[in-house]
C-alpha cells in the first residue's frame, strides 16, 4: 500500500467512525431499560438514544429511576451513563397503558 492509499484508507475510517460521535473509544456498560439489561456507551448519551436502545415506542417518556423517585427525561436531554443507571418507559399523558 503506498501512502496515497494509505491516506484514503485513513479517511474512509474517519468518516465511518465520524457518524459515531463523541461515543467513540467508551466502552459499552449495562443499563436497565424497563427491567431489560441494554448496552450503551458510558458517557454522554442522549435521551433519544437510550430509547431507541431499549427498544421504547415513540411517543413514550423516559425516566430514569434516581433513589426509588422518577425523574422524567426530555426527548432533547442528554444522561451522563456510568453504567448501572435504570430507566423506565411511561405512556404519554392521557394515554392508558
Amino acid at each position: 500500500m503506498d501512502a496515497h492509499e494509505k491516506h484514503q484508507t485513513q479517511r474512509e475510517e474517519e468518516h465511518e467512525s465520524h457518524g459515531k460521535g463523541e461515543h467513540e473509544g467508551h466502552e459499552l456498560v449495562t443499563i436497565t431499560v424497563d427491567d431489560k439489561p441494554v448496552e450503551v456507551h458510558r458517557g454522554r448519551q442522549s435521551v433519544a438514544a437510550i430509547k431507541a436502545a431499549g427498544g421504547i415506542a415513540q411517543g413514550y417518556v423516559l425516566v430514569q429511576v434516581i433513589d426509588q423517585r422518577d425523574v422524567s427525561l426530555a426527548d432533547d436531554a442528554y444522561v451522563i451513563i456510568h453504567g448501572g443507571e435504570a430507566f423506565e418507559s411511561q405512556p404519554p399523558d392521557g394515554a392508558s397503558s
